[in-house]
């Protein structure tokens, strides 16, 4: 279960010497250390259990790593954030607690592009929209998958909480190749994953979703640009035809019609928060896009996932589709940020009686076997939202043929204090009978700290004994090119 919420606060200490040692190597202007500019600086769209007692604001790599020698030793757990664009799940406000957060924000240098390869090698500040921007400018052949969300948030940060892309392509973590970090005694390591054969285990992963170091830089493999994209969206009736749906588009991915990350499954109540128009809640559509190498492969590709519906006795109703040509434009599938999810947060305050209200939103973010199982948890989701009173939205995408990611939003009105204990409460007990019934989360937010799986493994003890070793290793130096 989630540990009980209490009021914010940002904590005291003994801190005047750990402050005085920072000045050192930080511009005063770069630490904030009030508590209400603490608040205003964590503003996010749900309550947090704790603020930081420190934010530090970098202006470059070297500040950074310099900061984390300074709290060497102090006994003060450390986080960061890229841009601070985690909306739903925290925004500047991780899913663990952390004594003092690096806004790296500031570090927004794209270090190196490799055009033969299609390697960008970026700090934690660069955006979305930097990247598509620098490719543009370039007339490059590759693109960054794109998020729904804010075009102002990381790629790295993006990256480290295992977010996902628009369209193929979009598992993030399968395209890092290197990352640098510095561990919680100052030490820089560099840890790669790709680009030899080399032998041994994957190191890089050791700095997912963990505060195991600080990432200063990552490189990221990018997609080619396809001749065309054929864009899609279909219409599957109500719930009853997801079964069938589920085993064609399945299969489409099993005979490599569709890619990983290819299509997105909604709810009728994620598009009309998302147009603003009355979609059936309980009606389905897939929205996708298909890659193609050739204008002819185009034509095939979109006939063989119409047989596979066909086949699987899937109702259908294609209410769009098109053939995209990088020429003639990007779009999300093509790495360009669109921000039309964003419409999503504001969507609780759609209601007549909530004209002037703060928008409420948290994610809740399961993991589904692609199949008819998941219909099990679309039905929990609507039932616990029902039961509380709260509006939800669901979206599935396909990682692969055997999973599918969900993506459940709880929107309300925070200038409603009883709604807002509602939503808490919906999102922990979601959390709870979701994971229950077989669909653990693949990613946590603030919301969720302190949860722990039903049937834990040895993850977390293995994980504290690293932490502290990290912790106290002997640094290294800095490297040359800082």
């Amino acid at each position: 279960m989630p540990s009980k919420r209490k009021e914010v606060t940002a904590g005291s200490f003994a801190r005047d010497a750990l402050i005085n040692a920072l000045a050192t190597r930080i511009a005063p202007g770069r630490l904030i250390l009030e508590t209400s500019a603490l608040a205003q600086w964590a503003a996010t769209t749900h309550p947090v259990s704790s603020l930081p007692q420190i934010v530090i604001v970098p202006g470059d790599r070297a500040q950074t790593i310099a900061a984390v020698r300074a709290l060497a030793g102090s006994g003060l757990s450390i986080s960061a954030i890229g841009r601070g664009m985690n909306i739903g799940l925290g925004g500047r406000i991780g899913p663990t607690s952390a004594d003092v957060v690096l806004d790296l924000n500031e570090l927004r240098v794209i270090r190196s592009y490799d055009s033969v390869f299609g390697v960008l090698d970026v700090e934690p500040g660069v955006s979305f929209h930097d990247v598509h921007e620098f490719l543009r400018a370039r007339q490059s052949r590759f693109f960054a998958p794109a998020i729904g969300g804010p075009a102002d948030a990381s790629l790295i940060g993006n990256l480290l909480q295992r977010g996902e892309g628009c369209g193929p392509g979009g598992d993030r973590l399968a395209g890092l190749i290197e990352l640098e970090a510095v561990t919680p005694s100052g030490e820089v390591v560099t840890a790669g994953r790709g680009r030899t054969d080399r032998p041994g285990p994957d190191l890089a992963g050791l700095f997912i979703q963990s505060r195991a170091g600080i990432v200063t830089r990552a490189s990221v493999a990018l997609m080619p640009l396809p001749v065309g994209v054929v864009e899609f969206v279909l219409h599957l009736g109500d719930g009853a035809s997801l079964a069938p749906a589920f085993t064609a588009l399945r299969e489409a991915h099993l005979r490599n019609i569709l890619e990983p990350g290819a299509i997105s499954l909604w709810n009728g109540a994620k598009l009309t928060a998302k147009h603003g128009e009355g979609y059936d809640p309980d009606h389905w559509f897939v929205s996708g896009a298909i890659h193609v190498a050739s204008y002819a492969r185009a034509e095939a590709d979109w006939a063989d996932l119409l047989a596979c519906l066909q086949t699987a006795g899937a109702p259908s109703t294609v209410v769009s589709v098109r053939l995209r040509h990088p020429r003639d434009g990007f779009g999300a599938f093509l790495g360009e940020p669109e921000e039309g999810a964003m419409a999503t947060v504001r969507s609780g305050l759609r209601e007549p009686d909530a004209p002037n209200g703060r928008p409420g939103f948290a994610w809740v973010c399961p993991s589904l076997p692609f199949d008819k199982r998941a219909i099990e948890a679309i039905a929990i989701i609507r039932t616990t939202s029902a039961e509380a009173h709260i509006g939800s939205h669901t979206a599935l995408t396909s990682q692969s043929s055997r999973t599918l990611r969900g993506f459940v939003s709880l929107v309300w009105d925070r200038s409603d204090s009883d709604a807002e204990a509602r939503a808490m409460k919906c999102h922990d007990t979601l959390l709870d009978r979701l994971a229950q019934a077989g669909f653990p989360p693949f990613r946590l937010g603030n919301l969720s700290r302190g949860w722990r799986p039903a049937f834990p493994d040895d993850t977390d003890v293995v994980m504290d004994r690293v932490l502290r070793s990290l912790a106290s290793s002997r640094r290294s130096p800095l490297s040359s090119s800082e």
